[in-house]
């Protein structure tokens, strides 16, 4: 690994993320260190303006400049016109965040005539030729080493973060909106993965199943159903013929959407960019997992809760992805499974907390 540092300091640093939510959240702590070795400016090649907005969440907006891919094809007119606005930009470092695809990465470089890269452009040629698709530690990891090995806890400390930048005010009014339940009574549910990744999705009727049980044992608990507006359908089946339930799908901004987690105390999600926003956001974290490895994608937080099957395999890669349907092991999943955790979690029980938790290999050497 080069001296990153005297890259950085006093340079005009690009960052490459065009993933979705949960992949913004886990470059957070990357892009905290960075602006520590005060760059002379920072600007962000994103999936949509929702990315942007994850970031505003946690960074204070110092007139940083966002570009986007906005589902663009590779070859395309679009693609080149964006080519053609960054390299405006002058760009001294350009910084892809962990998962980019290795031929997207040095294809921007090399139009973009930027040659100090993070990963290095030898490296990037190194893992295309070798189809090295594999993730070998978290996320949050592998975006923050790209810069430092030397871990600063503060940095993913990121509902601090969240704290610092927005009013009680504004979280308060979002929530009062929708209820006024305690924090402890409030739980978050998210049920959607993506319009293309709905093989990362635990079946919806399972999901109106657990909020049946959860309703008969616990009525005091107020239940939020969150997602995008393409999984309205599923948050409206989510709520017929239950009690205590309300469905925002489609109906709240990135900012609204972590106003109202930052008053929940529990988040059920299946893989989704959610979980990570609601782990951020200081809420235990139930993820129901198929596909994905949650030791390497999941919420890199303390209060972390997977429920998988008992022959769980994760095959999830960017290289077996494509083609695939919704034939994952979820179906095995049973809502008694993700009751018996969210039954230990809301109660707080001790004993069985350590039995269910999941802390991250990585996370226990710095806590």
């Amino acid at each position: 690994m080069v001296n990153e540092d005297k890259i950085i300091d006093g340079s005009h640093v690009h960052f490459v993320n065009t993933h979705g939510i949960g992949d913004v959240v886990m470059m957070i702590p990357l892009i905290i260190k960075v602006l520590r070795d005060k760059p002379k400016k920072i600007s962000f090649t994103l999936k949509s303006q929702v990315e942007k907005s994850v970031i505003q969440l946690f960074i204070k907006d110092e007139n940083f400049d966002y570009f986007f891919f906005e589902n663009t094809k590779l070859f395309s007119f679009k693609m080149f016109s964006l080519f053609k606005t960054l390299r405006k930009q002058k760009i001294d470092q350009l910084i892809f965040a962990n998962g980019m695809e290795y031929k997207k990465s040095i294809l921007l470089s090399i139009f973009l005539n930027v040659f100090q890269t993070i990963p290095s452009r030898k490296n990037l040629f190194y893992k295309l030729l070798k189809a090295n698709h594999n993730i070998h530690t978290h996320k949050v990891l592998g975006n923050y080493r790209l810069v430092s090995n030397k871990f600063d806890l503060n940095d993913i400390d990121l509902e601090a973060r969240f704290n610092e930048l927005l009013s009680k005010k504004e979280i308060i009014s979002v929530f009062e909106a929708y209820g006024d339940a305690l924090k402890e009574n409030c739980l978050a549910i998210a049920p959607g993965s993506g319009e293309i990744e709905s093989y990362k999705r635990w079946p919806f009727h399972k999901f109106k199943n657990l909020i049946s049980k959860i309703n008969n044992s616990y009525p005091e608990v107020k239940i939020f159903i969150l997602g995008n507006e393409l999984e309205n359908i599923i948050g409206e089946e989510l709520v017929k013929d239950n009690v205590n339930v309300v469905n925002l799908c489609g109906n709240l901004s990135i900012k609204e959407t972590a106003n109202l987690l930052s008053r929940c105390s529990i988040a059920i999600t299946n893989c989704n960019g959610i979980s990570h926003l609601a782990g951020a956001l200081g809420c235990s974290v139930i993820g129901i997992y198929g596909p994905t490895d949650y030791k390497k994608t999941g919420p890199f937080i303390e209060n972390f809760y997977p429920v998988t099957t008992k022959n769980y395999s994760p095959w999830y890669s960017r290289k077996t992805v494509k083609g695939k349907k919704n034939f994952s092991d979820l179906e095995q999943i049973s809502e008694n499974n993700v009751f018996d955790v969210f039954k230990t979690v809301f109660q707080k029980d001790k004993k069985d907390l350590f039995k269910y938790a999941y802390r991250h290999v990585e996370l226990k050497q710095f806590l």
